[in-house]
């Protein structure tokens, strides 16, 4: 997904584009445990401010995945909306020259908090998908409840605590710090 500079016209460009499927399997694909199940279109208004171009985005999805506590599918909508400040490569490199680091940005820890809203392109063509596929990422829970007072599992016999009970012992001590119970704490008698 691609949107050409020259279709940017005054006062601003508006578009909407489904996420195709492959782009979205891709995606998903690398994230592991989730997966979509419908999106919807790819809003976005894009605006020519000078020699930048300001983006402002937003999609839903629908997604699954397991519960954080007992693995049961969840599904879950995920709203995404975001906006970047567009520049050409060859004018964030003279940023970078004015703020004394003459060298790209590009290897693994580097950062400018300068720089920070902002994103290089070509200069010709702006890679929606790139920056669709970053904010998806970024937008993703840690973890998913299937509900707020989810029981969990057993940790013995792997029962669902929603579903039944178990008649597992529970076991408060970790084995690893079961020598931990010898140590005397009392205070000596004077």
């Amino acid at each position: 997904m691609f949107v050409q500079v020259a279709e940017i016209q005054e006062p601003s460009l508006k578009l909407q584009r489904e996420l195709p499927p492959a782009f979205l399997d891709e995606i998903f694909a690398e994230v592991g445990g989730v997966s979509w199940l419908s999106s919807s279109l790819l809003s976005a208004r894009l605006q020519k401010t000078g020699k930048e171009i300001f983006l402002e985005a937003e999609l839903s999805l629908q997604l699954r995945t397991g519960c954080a506590r007992c693995l049961e599918e969840v599904d879950f909508p995920l709203s995404v909306s975001f906006s970047a400040t567009l520049v050409s490569q060859a004018d964030y490199e003279a940023a970078l020259q004015q703020l004394g680091q003459a060298e790209r940005v590009e290897g693994e820890g580097s950062f400018h908090m300068a720089l920070a809203d902002i994103e290089p392109f070509d200069g010709k063509e702006i890679p929606l998908s790139f920056l669709v596929k970053e904010q998806i990422l970024l937008a993703l829970p840690i973890s998913v409840l299937c509900s707020e007072n989810c029981k969990g599992l057993c940790a013995t016999c792997g029962s669902n605590y929603n579903l039944k009970s178990c008649e597992c012992e529970l076991k408060l001590v970790d084995s690893r710090l079961a020598k931990l119970k010898e140590i005397n704490l009392s205070k000596p008698k004077a």
